[in-house]
């Protein structure tokens, strides 16, 4: 439900390929913070373009806006469910941040694997001294757990990728998250989300949570209205 959720934040700000580029924010992935109970707090997407930052990852201004307006000074016990595997300046953020737990919905081929490094550890080179003991290969101090999505979003995405990248080598995964084809997958998990079954008083504080969750846009510009992910109009 939490992965779906994303997914749902991604798609109800969703901007296609022929966005005008005074409008352009950035690309199309999102992250949710989830709180030591299971429940949504906060969420954020990309806006590296329109803030003329190639920091503004997801990741990055979800904690970032988070720390800054809450009393907390880490995240311990929290998770993050992220739309996209986090490249090494976000797995970094989250490691230093002290994040506990996190979740992708889609491997990045590209910049993907940040955080199987860091928990292997670095092998020697030649900017480490011969004299080097073992701690310079083991893993990274403070370093999350993560795991991929189990939803078929997830396994849809990766292999419709696959594919667009076969016929095109040179597609690079935030260029094909704006193309038609990620957007029906976004929009079924968005649907799936609204359709979620609430069975238990947990599933509808999550569902109560989602719905009041607000999104900032680029850099200065203030947190939108609640996004109301699955009223008549938002809904797919």
């Amino acid at each position: 439900m939490l992965m779906l959720l994303a997914y749902a934040i991604v798609h109800a700000h969703w901007q296609g390929g022929d966005t005008a580029p005074s409008d352009y924010r950035g690309y199309n992935i999102g992250s949710v913070l989830v709180d030591p109970n299971g429940i949504p707090v906060h969420a954020a997407v990309n806006a590296n373009t329109c803030s003329v930052d190639g920091t503004q990852h997801g990741e990055v201004r979800l904690l970032r806006d988070f720390l800054s307006s809450s009393a907390a000074r880490y995240a311990d016990g929290y998770s993050v469910y992220t739309t996209l595997e986090p490249c090494v300046m976000c797995t970094g953020l989250m490691t230093m941040a002290k994040v506990s737990f996190v979740v992708h919905g889609q491997l990045d081929p590209e910049f993907g694997g940040a955080h199987d490094r860091l928990n292997v550890g670095v092998s020697r080179s030649a900017n480490i001294p011969d004299s080097a003991g073992p701690e310079w290969r083991r893993a990274y101090p403070r370093l999350f757990s993560m795991k991929g999505s189990s939803t078929s979003i997830r396994q849809s995405l990766e292999m419709a990728y696959r594919e667009a990248k076969l016929a095109d080598s040179s597609l690079f995964v935030g260029t094909w998250l704006h193309s038609q084809q990620a957007e029906r997958l976004f929009a079924e998990a968005h649907r799936q989300f609204c359709n979620y079954s609430l069975t238990s008083p947990y599933e509808r504080a999550v569902r109560t949570a989602a719905d009041s969750l607000r999104v900032r846009g680029c850099l200065g510009v203030p947190p939108t209205e609640p996004v109301g992910l699955c009223s008549t109009s938002a809904n797919p």
